[in-house]
């Protein structure tokens, strides 16, 4: 076979690769676009939808029941696993939708006062991973009792200025996977958890801003993983443990404005209360 032959060849090969039916994974066997969003899920969130209303026009406007707005995993504030196509992320947050944490102008607001996400998406995406719903101040403490589904699911649970309300409940006792946890910014009240020195994944907690009372809890020497404790204006008391000195992952901490004694004397700076 000639040289020129050959080249001839390889060109009409990748031509024949390139063109063929789902060869890049986005269509279907009749040439649609391959949908990854499972539809009961869709539905879900289209109910999740109706709980909103909208301060400014547009901003949910990605979620749809339009035909070209079928794949729910290109919905803003939606993330989807790629193998199974079901919902793994769901961030209902005003800074997503364009807003700002720091303003009190809010794009999205529920309309009720409890957040119940519908059976559908509760029965079929049990591996829910992210979550964040801060900055929605009509969330209650209701949300603690679906959050029980996703105890070995959820990475990334973000709750902070979402007004709750009470103790912090035991569901996060068995939530081992947790790395990211902020409940700053409501009215929890009563001593912190033991079983949070039990959760060893955890690399960001935040608990400032709340109604806290009692000591910081030793079980926090467990926390191996921790970078980021927020423990901020609330009403702990007692000395400043001493194993924070030991944490050697962590990089922020905030214990300001409690009415603890003590220095932390760390390698390099020397924080005090």
């Amino acid at each position: 076979m000639s040289r020129s032959s050959l080249h001839i060849l390889i060109v009409l090969v990748a031509f024949l690769i390139y063109f063929s039916p789902g060869a890049l994974g986005a269509t279907s066997g009749g040439g649609e676009p391959r949908i990854r969003c499972k539809e009961e899920e869709r539905q879900a969130l289209l109910r999740i939808r109706e709980d909103f209303y909208e301060l400014e026009d547009g901003v949910l406007s990605s979620w749809g029941k339009e035909e070209e707005r079928r794949e729910c995993c290109e919905w803003i504030g939606i993330r989807c696993d790629n193998p199974s196509g079901h919902v793994i992320g769901l961030d209902l947050s005003p800074s997503t939708f364009g807003g700002h944490n720091d303003s009190p102008i809010r794009v999205a607001c529920l309309r009720s006062s409890d957040v119940v996400l519908p059976p559908l998406l509760l029965n079929s995406s049990k591996v829910l991973a992210i979550l964040d719903l801060s900055d929605n101040v009509r969330v209650s403490d209701s949300i603690f009792r679906w959050l029980l589904n996703y105890n070995y699911s959820l990475v990334y649970l973000d709750l902070h200025r979402c007004n709750l309300k009470g103790s912090i409940p035991k569901a996060f006792r068995n939530m081992s996977a947790l790395t990211h946890l902020d409940l700053a910014y409501n009215n929890l009240e009563g001593s912190i958890p033991d079983y949070f020195g039990n959760m060893i994944a955890l690399e960001h907690l935040d608990l400032g801003d709340n109604q806290q009372e009692g000591s910081i809890p030793e079980s926090f020497v467990n926390m191996i993983a921790l970078a980021h404790l927020g423990l901020h204006f609330n009403h702990l008391e007692s000395s400043v443990p001493e194993y924070f000195g030991n944490l050697s992952t962590l990089a922020h901490l905030d214990i300001g404005k409690n009415n603890l004694e003590g220095s932390i004397r760390f390698v390099f700076l020397n924080y005090r209360v």
